[in-house]
C-alpha cells in the first residue's frame, strides 16, 4: 500500500501553518510553546514541519498554549486549507478559551 505524501493533505498543511503563525503571532519560540503546552520542544518543530500526527489530548494542549480553543484552531485550519491553496493569510489573533478545568477528563 502506497502512502500518499503529506503534501497530498492540504488540511494538514494548514494546520502546521495555523500553528507556526499564530506562535509567531504571540512572538514566543517553539521551546516557550513547548513549555506552555507540556509538550516536547521538539514535537512542537515536527508539528510544524507536517511530520506528526497530533492527538487530541496534544491538539488541545496546543490550542490552549496558543490562546484558541481546540475547535477554533482546526476550524481555522479548515478555512486556510480551503480558501488559500497557497497558505497565505491571517489567523484570528484572539478566540475564547476555556479554562483548563474544563480539559479534567484528559487528564
Amino acid at each position: 500500500m502506497n502512502r500518499k505524501s503529506d503534501s497530498t493533505y492540504p488540511l494538514l498543511k494548514a494546520f502546521c501553518k495555523v500553528v507556526q503563525e499564530r506562535r509567531e503571532q504571540l512572538g514566543i519560540s517553539q521551546e516557550e510553546l513547548a513549555h506552555r503546552a507540556g509538550l516536547h520542544r521538539t514535537y512542537i518543530s515536527d508539528i510544524e514541519r507536517g511530520s506528526r500526527n497530533v492527538s487530541l489530548r496534544s491538539l488541545i494542549r496546543l490550542a490552549t498554549a496558543l490562546e484558541l480553543t481546540a475547535s477554533s484552531l482546526i476550524e481555522t485550519a479548515e478555512t486556510k486549507a480551503a480558501s488559500h491553496p497557497n497558505l497565505e493569510g491571517d489567523i484570528p489573533t484572539s478566540n475564547p478559551v476555556l479554562p483548563a478545568d474544563d480539559y479534567q477528563c484528559c487528564q
